[in-house]
């Protein structure tokens, strides 16, 4: 099932607005002592009964997506995500990713070039500007489905 351009117009809007809330202020995607790993992935509603999942994590009212992966961290949903998410949304020349849950070299070398062409410091480091720079498959519960295209939440 395809989106339909204005629908996916909207979700772009919607999710840029709900990326707008979630945003961290600041120079870099680099991570701090303060600033949570990603451990999950989390669901954002962006509208017409579709979702944005990306990875999370679970804070102490609710979720937050404002969390960071870097080289080394592993078996983790978010991580596995990520990379699926590279691999489905970019395909080549990032067709060859593996999607095994470890924040590996590759990983990180990817994660480096996306935000190097997206204009996002490029630090290797995912986190809330990467997060908002790149592109994500959406899913509608109620219909069961993923959407075919990515939606960039920006």
């Amino acid at each position: 099932m395809r989106i339909g351009r204005k629908l996916g117009i909207s979700l772009v809007a919607l999710a840029a607005g709900a990326t707008s809330l979630l945003a961290v202020t600041g120079p870099a995607d680099a991570a701090t002592s303060a600033a949570p790993d990603c451990t999950t992935v989390k669901s954002a509603y962006v509208g017409n009964g579709w979702y944005l999942n990306s990875p999370g994590y679970n804070a102490t009212h609710g979720s937050s997506f404002n969390c960071y992966l870097e080289l080394g961290d592993r078996n983790n949903a978010a991580v596995k995500w990520l990379q699926y998410n590279i691999w489905y949304c970019y395909g080549e020349p990032y067709g060859d990713i593996v999607r095994d849950g470890y924040y590996g070299p590759q990983t990180k070398n990817y994660v480096q070039d996306l935000q190097s062409s997206f204009k996002v410091p490029a630090t290797g480091i995912y986190g809330p500007k990467t997060r908002s720079a790149i592109s994500w498959r959406l899913y509608n519960p109620k219909l069961k489905v993923w959407s075919e295209n990515c939606y960039s939440p920006v």
